[in-house]
């Protein structure tokens, strides 16, 4: 099977979107394996990959060096559109999903930059996923926080640190020289390592606090990310050959202008999808 056949069988619009996906959550998984300016993964990184891909769309016919190559071609097509969108004179259009260039300006870099000349019709399909996936910085394990969202404040990292365990002033008092007596006191040692315990509980408990403030974040970016507009463009290229080109085309644009529609949209069961659609 050529290259050709098998972007046509096995990498359709919706199982390329789910490759990127699957993709991105690995790497948000550990962001050291992952730079942002050479997005690799390792070995193990790679076979999570494609047990995955065979999971979520049911195929057959991949394997891990096929999957592995198409990550190579679309880093390749990526950059040659990106290059081609941040050119001056040119830009993208995200709701026609167009370059926008004059004919002089588009004339002039294809003649520089050849493999561009596909874009000029229509766009690279996932553009928004693979700018994220190679160009942003991902969540970092259990306390990363994905680029997007905000960093707690000052005041709310202070409120986090002074929930924890905190030392009594008294118990560092007492904690100073054994009494003369002989009735008591801390030896020094002790002292030392009663104050690391402390200082540890404190800071782990101030660390499990900043893990549960970007969870609670990280669920909030995904729920956006269900309701994003190629998310719900995927879905509705699922169900185009049921409603046909003129309610697609109705459908896309609908979707396209309100989010109260994608908000919808994705939580409806796929058969409610085609009522929907052919509703408008």
């Amino acid at each position: 099977m050529d290259r050709k056949k098998l972007d046509v069988d096995d990498w359709s619009f919706v199982n390329t979107q789910i490759f990127i996906q699957i993709m991105l959550e690995e790497a948000r998984k550990e962001q050291g394996c992952n730079s942002k300016k050479r997005r690799v993964f390792n070995d193990l990184q790679w076979r999570s990959i494609y047990y995955e891909l065979l999971v979520r769309t049911g195929k057959t016919g991949y394997t891990p060096t096929k999957v592995q190559q198409k990550f190579t071609r679309l880093k390749q097509e990526y950059r040659i559109f990106d290059d081609l969108v941040k050119n001056t004179g040119c830009g993208w259009d995200i709701a026609s999903q167009t370059v926008t260039a004059s004919e002089t300006v588009w004339q002039t870099y294809v003649q520089g930059h050849p493999g561009a000349g596909k874009y000029r019709q229509k766009g690279l399909d996932h553009y928004d996923l693979l700018q994220e996936l190679l160009e942003t910085t991902l969540a970092n394990g259990a306390l990363g926080q994905p680029s997007s969202l905000k960093p707690p404040t000052s005041e709310e990292e202070v409120a986090m640190y002074e929930v924890g365990k905190p030392i009594k002033r008294e118990d560092s008092v007492s904690m100073g020289k054994r009494k003369s007596d002989g009735s008591g006191g801390t030896s020094s040692k002790s002292m030392r390592f009663e104050k690391k315990e402390a200082a540890y509980e404190k800071s782990a408990f101030a660390n499990q606090m900043r893990g549960e403030y970007y969870g609670l974040l990280a669920d909030s970016r995904r729920a956006q990310e269900e309701c994003s507009i190629p998310n719900c463009l995927a879905l509705l290229e699922e169900i185009k050959p049921i409603i046909g080109t003129q309610q697609y085309l109705k459908a896309y644009n609908k979707l396209l202008s309100e989010e109260s529609q994608r908000r919808g949209f994705v939580r409806i069961k796929p058969e409610t999808r085609v009522d929907w659609a052919n509703d408008l």
